[in-house]
């Protein structure tokens, strides 16, 4: 089953190179790492690392790294993405049945912030091994249960674009 988002099909998508190689950033993923300290990109609050107030930002920033360790096969680009992964499933409780927050101030759940969830938890599965990988799985499992019963997906498996759950006052 295909979903779409926003009611329109996503394709992914390659810039193609002069060499004939896929390239997905413009900038190394090598020059991107070494502009962050290692002691800072993985802490709450940390200057100008990969967490942030912002779940959804957040797994944006894992996709990156995921799609840094398909290019180059370095696992420092996959512990990162674990290590995101990691803050991003503190976002997750049971009010609402499920499902992270859009935020770390706990306002709302919506769409992106949980498809981003899914997408980091099931490709981080797909990549990793034994234990890691176990949880990252059941983590995908527990996500897609969730969001599949949220209503956020209509009856064409259009996802609702500005679907929310907000805590009553």
């Amino acid at each position: 089953m295909r979903h779409h988002i926003h009611s329109e099909a996503v394709e992914p998508r390659t810039l193609p190179c002069e060499s004939g190689a896929r390239r997905l950033f413009p900038m190394s993923f090598g020059a991107l790492v070494s502009r962050q300290s290692s002691s800072s990109c993985c802490r709450r609050g940390g200057g100008g690392g990969f967490l942030n107030n912002y779940y959804d930002d957040e797994g944006w920033w894992a996709l990156a790294w995921i799609a840094a360790y398909e290019e180059t096969n370095s696992a420092q680009y996959l512990n990162m993405a674990e290590q995101i992964f990691a803050d991003m499933t503190t976002g997750w409780d049971s009010s609402c049945c499920g499902g992270i927050w859009w935020n770390k101030n706990r306002t709302y759940k919506n769409a992106i912030a949980n498809e981003l969830f899914l997408s980091v938890a099931a490709s981080l599965a797909a990549r990793t091994s034994a234990t890691v990988q176990a949880s990252d799985l059941a983590w995908a499992q527990k996500e897609w249960t969730w969001f599949s019963a949220s209503g956020m997906i209509n009856s064409q498996n259009l996802i609702k674009r500005r679907t929310q759950f907000l805590l009553p006052e």
